[in-house]
C-alpha cells in the first residue's frame, strides 16, 4: 500500500467511509503503520477481550497484530466493529455476529 502519514490515513479513511470525525476515547489505543494504516482498540483484561473501533487499510496485516496483541495479553475474545456487510468480514476473517448496535441523535428517538 502507499504510505502515508497518521493523519493522512484519518483524511482518506474519512473520505472513503464518509465519516466526519474519528472518535478515539481516553482508553482506546491507535496503532500504525505507513504502509498499512491504522488500528484503533481497547483491551479489557478483565473480561479477556480486545476491541476494536477502527481498522483501516490492510486488514490482513492488522488481523495477525490483532493476534499478536491478543497473545500478549492473554486475550480469548476480539470484538470488531464494522459498518459495512458483517458477513464479508466474517467470510475473511472468521467469526460471528454477535448483536447489532444502534445508534440515534436525541432528535430520531420516539419518546
Amino acid at each position: 500500500m502507499e504510505k502515508r502519514t497518521l493523519n493522512e490515513w484519518f483524511k482518506w479513511y474519512k473520505q472513503r467511509t464518509g465519516d466526519k470525525e474519528l472518535e478515539i476515547y481516553p482508553n482506546e489505543i491507535v496503532d500504525y503503520h505507513p504502509e498499512h494504516g491504522f488500528i484503533i482498540y481497547a483491551i479489557d483484561k478483565d473480561a479477556g477481550i480486545l476491541a476494536s473501533h477502527y481498522t483501516c487499510g490492510d486488514g490482513k496485516y492488522w488481523a495477525r497484530v490483532y493476534v499478536d496483541i491478543m497473545k500478549l495479553y492473554g486475550l480469548q475474545k476480539f470484538e470488531g466493529y464494522t459498518e459495512r456487510n458483517p458477513e464479508a468480514w466474517i467470510r475473511k476473517y472468521g467469526g460471528h455476529i454477535k448483536g447489532y448496535y444502534m445508534e440515534a441523535d436525541i432528535n430520531e428517538i420516539k419518546v
